[in-house]
Order: C-alpha cells, then structure tokens, then sequence
C-alpha cells in the first residue's frame, strides 16, 4: 500500500481529517486499518488515467446540467472506471431529481451499465412505471448548516441515488 504524500496530508490536516491511520479527528484513538491510497478530486483533469478508478461519486450536479449534456459527461464518468470500478450518483429526493435519475437509469442500462443499488435487477423502474405520483428516495437526519433549522438541532434531508458498476 502507498501512503499519502506530504501535500495530501497537508490537505486532510487542512480539511480537519485525521492526519495518521489510527487517530481520529480529535486526536483519539482508533481501531487501526489498512492505509489504503484516497485520491479527492473536484474536477477531471488531463492527468487523470481511464480506467483507473475503483469508486467516482457525483452528487447534486444533474439539475446543473442540460439534460443533452448528461450522457457524455456520464460516460466520461464511465470511463475512468477500473473494470470493477463502481459510479455513485446521488441528487436530492425530489419528484424531479428523480425524474433525472430515472433518465440516467435507463441510460446507465443502455451502455451495459449495471444498477447495483437501491434496486438490485436491470429492469423498468418500478417507482417510475407502476407508483404514479410517488418517488423513489430515503431520508436521513443531517446536522443542519442553515440557521433555520440549527435551532431544532437537525435536518430530515431526501435523498436519492444510484450505484452503477461496469462489473455484471
């Protein structure tokens, strides 16, 4: 296994992770694990190698986008995956964030693009196909960052997502 490089450790003490395998944030200790390399990349880059990556995750950016543009930037994404590697893309759970999602869904299918999760089979969606007016998307309790809410202490936030892999 590689270790991280004074610059990538430089950035995790920067953004308050813990700086060594076995110590927690607040300097605690931990059960120890295997230092594995994490790359954090808010772009691609020309530097970049297709292929390479085990895990890309995307989130909030489909309703960013036009809708014509998606499919090229996924199969960018796609790209870059290593031949086990998996694609992650979450967006918030709304009835048209889902409507995207559901898009991107039948796309991923399309490019031989296996959905391993929320739904476990390569077929029709059923939340888009049989539950009219209902969507597809789980909440979870987050620690709020907006002022409002900070006064009852937590957020329920919707969610939606997809885990697609080139692996079938």
């Amino acid at each position: 296994p590689s270790t991280p490089t004074s610059t990538e450790e430089e950035e995790a003490d920067a953004t308050g992770a813990a700086s060594s395998p076995g110590e927690s944030v607040d300097g605690s200790s931990t059960t120890s694990f295997r230092q594995v390399q994490v790359s954090w990349r808010p772009w691609l880059s020309d530097t970049l190698h297709p292929k390479s990556f085990d895990l890309i995750t995307v989130s909030y950016l489909l309703n960013e986008l036009n809708a014509k543009d998606i499919p090229a930037l996924m199969s960018t994404l796609a790209d870059y995956l290593s031949p086990t590697g998996m694609l992650c893309v979450i967006e918030p759970g709304t009835p048209s964030s889902f409507a995207e999602m559901n898009n991107l869904r039948t796309w991923a299918l399309q490019s031989n693009l296996n959905v391993l999760a929320p739904c476990t089979h390569q077929n029709t969606c059923p939340a888009a196909a049989e539950w009219v007016g209902l969507y597809c998307h789980f909440r979870q309790r987050v620690t709020p960052f907006l002022l409002g809410d900070a006064e009852k202490g937590f957020s329920d936030e919707k969610f939606t997502y997809f885990i697609f892999s080139k692996q079938r």
